[in-house]
């Protein structure tokens, strides 16, 4: 929760920067202070912020064979179908 909340007050605390950046139809931060729409720090201070909300929703990677127990790879279940023919086959 506490990097949901630091994200929230940066974003909130960068909300003048960002009006002034869509007034003058910019995106990219860097550009604006080249364009001089805003400073340096104000520019840093937006990066800060959206660093802290990429963090926010970043999402953890996993296997799909981590995250269940019934889960089969290709290979597995190739070899089980296989195995299954050959089953019934024999029958």
């Amino acid at each position: 929760m506490a990097r949901l909340e630091k994200a929230f007050l940066l974003v909130t605390g960068t909300e003048d920067i960002a009006k002034r950046m869509r007034a003058a139809h910019i995106h990219d931060w860097q550009e604006a202070v080249n364009k001089g729409v805003i400073t340096q720090a104000e520019g840093e201070q937006l990066a800060a912020a959206r660093e802290a909300v990429a963090k926010v929703i970043e999402v953890d990677d996993f296997a799909p064979e981590a995250l269940s127990p019934i889960y089969k790879k290709p290979a597995d279940v190739h070899q089980f179908f296989q195995e299954l023919g050959e089953q019934r086959a024999a029958s």
